[in-house]
Parts: structure tokens; sequence; C-alpha cells
């Protein structure tokens, strides 16, 4: 009996060892198992915020380069608004079509100045000043033609009301052909003048483009701080 009572307790002693190192072993599974899992949580963070910032990062160059260009393509379509200026001046009767131009000079202006805004906001270098330079002679040709297109608008106003009561007062015909010789006046001094600003216009943004292809060979379209990295 005495012989049994022994090897039961052997038995015991024994089964108490095991279960004490399995037990152990499992725990140190399981919290190896519970590392690993934080341990991928925190990478799948930090992979996520990095794909956070470089998505924020993609999107600010690609508004740079957005506004970059389309100050170069309003630059190119005062080259069709001075056009229909010079053609307005054959248009006095419709002195609608004259408001409507003088709104389109006015609403252009301000397009101008906002991409302008936009590309200061976007961080291009001061250094770089070909784009002041042609965002001015832009301002000095729109201002030309806004005062241009407002003359008109007033001798177009004038000369609509004077033919209107024509009828009824035959001498207003000397006052319609005062402003159809100031208008002659005003188109050959248009014409001497708008070529100056023209010129100009054009010789910058040869200089914006080429300036734009040196940007494009440096990647400053993937670069957040490309212009104080090249300082």
């Amino acid at each position: 009996m005495t012989f049994v009572y022994i090897g039961i307790i052997i038995v015991v002693n024994i089964l108490t060892i095991v279960l004490v190192s399995y037990f152990k072993k499992k725990g140190e599974n399981i919290a190896t198992k519970e590392d690993i899992a934080e341990i991928t949580r925190k990478i799948e963070s930090v992979k996520n915020e990095i794909s956070f910032v470089k998505l924020r990062e993609n999107e600010f160059l690609n508004e740079r380069k957005f506004h970059i260009i389309s100050l170069l393509e309003i630059a190119y379509s005062f080259q069709t608004l001075t056009t229909r200026v010079h053609l307005a001046f054959n248009n006095l009767v419709n002195n609608n079509c004259i408001c409507e131009l003088q709104r389109d000079v006015i609403e252009k202006g301000e397009t101008l100045n906002r991409e302008y805004v936009m590309v200061i906001i976007y961080g291009v270098d001061e250094k770089f000043d070909e784009i002041s330079k042609l965002y001015h002679i832009v301002v000095d040709l729109h201002n030309y033609l806004l005062r241009t297109v407002i003359q008109l608008d007033y001798l177009s106003g004038n000369r609509c009301y004077y033919f209107e009561k024509l009828e009824k007062s035959p001498k207003l015909i000397d006052k319609i052909e005062e402003i159809d010789k100031e208008v002659k006046k005003m188109c050959r001094n248009f014409e001497k003048e708008i070529k100056h600003h023209k010129t100009k216009l054009s010789d910058e943004i040869s200089s914006y483009i080429a300036l734009i292809n040196v940007l494009y060979k440096l990647n400053f379209h993937q670069k957040i701080k490309f212009m104080n990295t090249q300082s």
C-alpha cells in the first residue's frame, strides 16, 4: 500500500512538472503571438500614415504644377482677347457686344490674379522671377485693354443714343461723326501701342516656357521643397 502511495505521489509530481512546463510554454507562445500582432498593427499604422502623407504631397505637387501651367494658358488667352478688342473698334453700333467684352476683360484679369496668387501659395521661389515678369507684363496688357474697352463702351453708348434720336434731331449727325473720328484716331493709336505689348508678351511667354522646361528637367514637380534645396 505504501509503495502504491509513493508511486501516486511520483506520478503526480511528474504530471505537475509536465503541466507547468506545458502551460509556461503555452503562455510564452500566446505572448509571442500577441507581441507579433501588436508589432504588425504598429507597422500597418505607420504605413497608413506614410501613405496619407505621400498622398497629400502628391496632391500638393499636382496643384503646383497645375497653377504654373494655368498661368501660361491665361497669358496665351490675352492674345485672343487683344484681337477681340481690336475688332471692337469696327463694332460701335453694337453696344451690348462691347459691354460683354468689357466684362470678359475684367473677368480675365481676376482669373490672372487668382492664378498668380495660387502659384505663390504653392511655393515657387522668388528667384525664378520669370513667373513674376510674365504676370506683370500680362497685368500691363490687361490694364491697357480695360482702359480701351471702357472708353469704347462710353463712345459706343453715346453713338447709339445719338443715332436713336437722329430722326428727331438731324443735327446729331455731327456728334456721331465726331465720335467716329475719335474712334478712328483711337484705333490707330491702339494698333501702334498694342504691337509693343504683344511683342513683350510673346517674348516673356517664350522665357516662361523655357523656365518650365528647366524646372521639369530638375523634377520640380516631384519635390515639395524644390526651391529651398536648389539655393
